[in-house]
Order: structure tokens, then C-alpha cells, then sequence
């Protein structure tokens, strides 16, 4: 999770990210241009880049709270290790989808997809993250 955490938001709760244009995906409160990049509006928000369009459930405690963040995306990851997203297998993959593989479920936090190259090149940088132990370095400091 520490390794997760620092991929996504070097564990910055106020990142926002994955701008886009389409008005739709804005969640309330951040329409398109309100936060700073005209026609987009951020779809990732907090420590770990919960996706509003996804999540407007756990709306706004995403952006708000870190636990809610972690919790919610954990959630999503536990779902996914239990062996319960069989969509995954309904969708592009590079093999078929099945319970009990903890990375396997990091790589479609990034991609949506179950080990396609985007999904096994995320889970290998957040491995090497987890092997460096990214957050004891001295760069790993709030500026």
C-alpha cells in the first residue's frame, strides 16, 4: 500500500489528476476549468487516484479524506483478490482473471484491465517502489 500510495500521489491527499474533457466525469464542484486546467476537470483525486466516474458512491470522501480514499480503493482491491470482478474476463486481458492474485489486482487498478502491458508495467513500479522503499528516502519529503 505504501508503494501504491507513493506511485499514485507521491501520498498527497490534494493530488488530482487524469484531466479530461468530457463534463459528464466532473464530480460536483469541479466542473471544467474550476481546477485550474481550462476545458478539463480532474477524475483521479487523493492518495491512492480514486477515479470519481467510478466511485461517485464514495463521493466526495475520495477527495476529502485520506481514509476514506484508502478504505474505498482498498475495497475495490479486496473485491478484485477475492475473485469477484468476473467482468474481467469479459473484457481485453492477457490471461484469464481469477482469485488470489494480490499484484495481479494492483495492475488493474491502474489499467481497468487484468494483466495487459499498461496493468503488469504499473504493478512492476510499484514493485520496484515496495523494493526501494521509496517513502524512507530523504526525496521522499513534502516540499
Amino acid at each position: 500500500m505504501y508503494a501504491q500510495a507513493a506511485k499514485e500521489s507521491w501520498w498527497r491527499q490534494s493530488v488530482k489528476g487524469d484531466f479530461g474533457s468530457d463534463a459528464g466525469a466532473c464530480p460536483p464542484g469541479h466542473g471544467l476549468g474550476v481546477d485550474g486546467q481550462a476545458g478539463q476537470c480532474p477524475q483521479s483525486y487523493g492518495v491512492l487516484q480514486n477515479r470519481y466516474p467510478y466511485e461517485q458512491g464514495s463521493w466526495p470522501g475520495i477527495a476529502s479524506s485520506t481514509a476514506m480514499n484508502a478504505d474505498t480503493a482498498y475495497a475495490i482491491w479486496r473485491v478484485c483478490f477475492e475473485g469477484y470482478e468476473h467482468w474481467l474476463n469479459d473484457v481485453e486481458k492477457g490471461s484469464q482473471y481469477g482469485a488470489g492474485d494480490a499484484w495481479g489486482c494492483v495492475g488493474r487498478w491502474f489499467a481497468g484491465r487484468w494483466h495487459t502491458a499498461p496493468a503488469d508495467q504499473y504493478m512492476a513500479a510499484v514493485q520496484d517502489y515496495q523494493r526501494q522503499r521509496i517513502w524512507e528516502q530523504g526525496s521522499f519529503q513534502e516540499a
